[in-house]
């Protein structure tokens, strides 16, 4: 399947290894690989933006995969067909294959593969994959303009999944703050979709917010503001309006009182109050696991997810939590 299918440099993906183990090398060290990156003959990106990013960003954590296997433009395609490669993505999760996909779409992004932005924008209808909706919006941003038109058609899409519209438009983001020149048409996408805040679900509403946030898009306050006066918006995200305007850099503290500020939701805990019985419990036969210890499923293939803006977290685990939220108005 994986030899006769891929030949080299792609092909030694299929053994680089598991994400969960390259991505723990060494600040010093990521350091040294980023300011090695080069781009293609296709375009350029400033690498050295990567190190001013949050720390926790994916791509700080990236091998250069471009560099150490030495990758090119001729590679593209196969590297189109090993992300979408269903034996691949579907192989144990305790081989290195399984890992072959996400390195694939990593060196796409160095590659700046415009070619390829369809194919990854096809990946965010899966909204059970976390590695899709954390690093298919970074491998976007890496790719730049050519992402713009289609990460803003899926976002706009009232069909599509809502954790996949939310990468959509970080990808948007991520597009912004890789390629400065480019902010000021992915502020105006973001903002166009939050004009539909009334149809728009609130977490969405509340991600798009957050986005404009992060770019220090002050020149849409007037629109962030009736959005949040149309009580659409999952506050639980990046706060409610007075928070958001001292982001803005539009007000300051003094300006509230702490009744003000505060959140106006609280968090509940699902628990269940009368949990069931256990097999040992109940004195029934014990059945005995059919994995090794410490093994991994495919299910076990997922990245940690970290607090982002404001009051809220990162979409893959928002979405686990967004149920046992109560909102106070």
């Amino acid at each position: 399947m994986t030899d006769s299918t891929y030949k080299e440099p792609v092909s030694k993906l299929l053994t680089y290894g598991s994400c969960l183990e390259i991505d723990k090398r060494t600040s010093a060290e990521n350091k040294r690989r980023i300011q090695e990156m080069t781009a293609s003959k296709s375009g350029s990106v400033d690498f050295g933006l990567l190190s001013q990013l949050k720390s926790g960003s994916k791509p700080t954590r990236w091998p250069n995969y471009v560099q150490e296997f030495s990758l090119s433009a001729a590679d593209i395609p196969a590297l189109i067909q090993m992300v979408t490669d269903k034996d691949l993505n579907w192989a144990s999760g305790e081989s290195t294959e399984v890992w072959a996909p996400t390195h694939a779409w990593r060196a796409l992004g160095q590659l700046r593969a415009e070619s390829a932005v369809d194919t990854l924008i096809g990946l965010l209808v899966n909204e059970e994959d976390d590695w899709v909706l954390e690093e298919i919006p970074w491998v976007l941003g890496l790719i730049g303009e050519a992402a713009i038109a289609p990460a803003s058609l899926f976002l706009a899409s009232r069909g599509k999944n809502e954790w996949g519209r939310i990468a959509a438009a970080r990808a948007l983001e991520n597009v912004a703050e890789l390629h400065p020149e480019l902010k000021e048409r992915c502020i105006d996408r973001l903002a166009s979709q939050l004009t539909d805040y009334n149809h728009n679900p609130e977490t969405v509403n509340g991600f798009l917010i957050s986005n404009l946030v992060e770019l220090k898009a002050a020149s849409k306050a007037d629109l962030i503001e009736r959005a949040f006066a149309s009580g659409n918006v999952d506050e639980s995200i990046v706060g409610h309006w007075a928070p958001v305007k001292i982001q803005l850099g539009l007000a300051t503290r003094e300006d509230f009182s702490e009744e003000e500020l505060a959140p106006t939701f609280e968090w509940v805990r699902e628990t269940d109050p009368s949990p069931k019985p256990s097999a040992l419990d109940l004195g029934l036969p014990l059945k005995r696991s059919k994995r090794k210890k410490g093994s991994k499923s495919k299910g076990d293939k997922k990245p940690d997810t970290k607090a982002s803006k404001g009051f809220g977290m990162a979409p893959a685990e928002a979405s686990k939590l967004s149920k046992s939220k109560k909102k106070r108005r």
